[in-house]
């Protein structure tokens, strides 16, 4: 009886020791037997407070972005989330203990007013553990570990999706930043030209329509520079949300020397496509989940065949009122033979069948739509340095212009319209020099997307 009563609270203080653990385990990072958790944490500190007073870099909004944006975080998790699945269908090449304990008293009464109590008491523990089933474990083990290399792979895409979206957005503002200065500056020039004709009007060296003209150009002037602010602050405000920060947040970026060579790639588009084909985390995500699809037709296979399994127990039963103790003990191979499941397994097959099929189909309209999108950047980018080439000549066109008629104008030899039009024209090669410069840089981010590479 003694031994009986023992065995009881060894069972309980177990399980305590389990649910313990379990507890624990909502608080401090889950144990990993297998290992096969990434130890690829989120940043732990977030560049959030006090950002209004700092100067920053592009590196510094990457990595804000990268800390914050919470479409990161929740693949981070859907990452960590396949992993443990992986880890748990290591499992099966373990064996399952199951360990059980009971107690219990009841009493009988008889017809004569007699009654007989009876008080027991036991245990035990079984085993089971699956040796072959022809393949199944192991398309299991397989398909998970396909689901967490594409999680891996989309993790990755999402990353480098957040990268693009920021420099895009960086490169936009300082574009938008220096088309308000270019604004500014036709600002500036416009109302020279309205004191110079005012002046010249006073003197009664030309009619009012040429003050009148000068004065209406240089509203318009001030007029586009306003749109210029509001373009600014947009742009500010889309930045700040990229990096999941209000729109309203100052951000102050750090003074940089935009190089033209900085625009410039090398790479013939064949070169480029076969790159594209073959680092792009969005390729590799859906060619794991062919894979995968793959091995569950394997799993489906193997459902028509027999599986193996070793069995084995030890119990041990007390009848207290009696002080008898019954020891059993087994041990066993489990053979079980699905010998008809209802055709339920052969339409799983072709089912898995057609779903291989469909995966393999949809990698190959991606690699199509890849080979497409690295056409266009690649065309869009040769477009972009070409642009840039003709507006730095027309630029310096408009800006000789300009000064040719304004000394003409001055000297009394040229008249207010041909002054308006070459300073239309040189406000247009201005804003249209600064634009071509930033779309070069645009187009050759772009382009740097759809290979799958990245340059920072």
């Amino acid at each position: 009886m003694q031994k009986a009563f023992f065995l009881l609270p060894l069972f309980l203080f177990f399980a305590g020791t389990f649910d313990v653990c379990a507890a624990e385990g909502e608080s401090t990072p889950p144990s990993d037997p297998f290992e096969v958790l990434s130890n690829a944490d989120t940043p732990k500190k977030c560049l959030k407070e006090g950002i209004n007073n700092l100067s920053l870099s592009l590196t510094d909004l990457v990595d804000i972005a990268l800390c914050n944006n919470p479409s990161l975080n929740r693949s981070y998790m859907e990452a960590k989330a396949s992993a443990a699945n992986y880890g748990a269908s290591l499992s099966s090449y373990l064996p399952n203990i199951t360990g059980n304990a009971d107690a219990g008293y009841s009493n009988t009464k008889e017809g004569g007013g007699g009654s007989q109590n009876s008080t027991s008491a036991g245990a035990s523990l079984s085993l089971s553990w699956l040796l072959y089933d022809f393949g199944g474990r192991e398309a299991d083990v397989n398909i998970t570990k396909k689901n967490l290399e594409a999680a891996n792979f989309s993790r990755n895409q999402a990353m480098q999706d957040t990268v693009f979206a920021v420099i895009n957005a960086y490169y936009n503002l300082l574009s938008a930043r220096e088309i308000l200065n270019s604004a500014m500056v036709n600002e500036e020039t416009f109302h020279k030209s309205y004191e110079i004709a005012s002046k010249r009007f006073d003197l009664g060296l030309v009619r009012l329509s040429d003050k009148l003209q000068a004065e209406t150009s240089y509203a318009q002037s001030q007029l586009s520079t306003t749109e210029a602010f509001n373009a600014l602050a947009k742009t500010k405000g889309e930045l700040a949300e990229i990096l999941n920060l209000p729109a309203y947040t100052d951000l102050d970026l750090q003074e940089i020397q935009i190089n033209p060579d900085d625009g410039k790639f090398t790479g013939e588009i064949e070169e480029l496509i076969t790159q594209a084909l073959a680092k792009r985390q969005d390729i590799q995500s859906q060619k794991a989940t062919m894979e995968a699809s793959a091995a569950s037709l394997e799993k489906a296979k193997a459902g028509d065949y027999p599986s193996i399994s070793l069995t084995g127990g030890l119990g041990i039963d007390d009848n207290v009122d009696d002080n008898r103790q019954m020891y059993n003990s087994s041990i066993g191979v489990k053979l079980s033979v699905p010998l008809f499941t209802g055709f339920s397994n052969t339409y799983n097959i072709t089912k898995q069948r057609y779903n291989y099929e469909s995966a393999k189909a949809r990698v190959a309209e991606s690699e199509s739509a890849v080979r497409l999108d690295v056409w266009k950047s690649y065309q869009n980018y040769n477009t972009g340095i070409k642009n840039y080439e003709i507006t730095q000549k027309l630029f310096a066109s408009a800006e000789e212009n300009e000064r040719v008629a304004m000394g003409a104008y001055k000297a009394g030899k040229g008249n207010i319209i041909d002054l308006l039009n070459a300073q239309y024209k040189l406000a247009e090669a201005r804003k249209e020099k600064t634009s071509a410069l930033y779309n070069l840089l645009l187009t050759k981010n772009d382009l740097l997307r759809s290979v799958g590479s990245m340059e920072i």
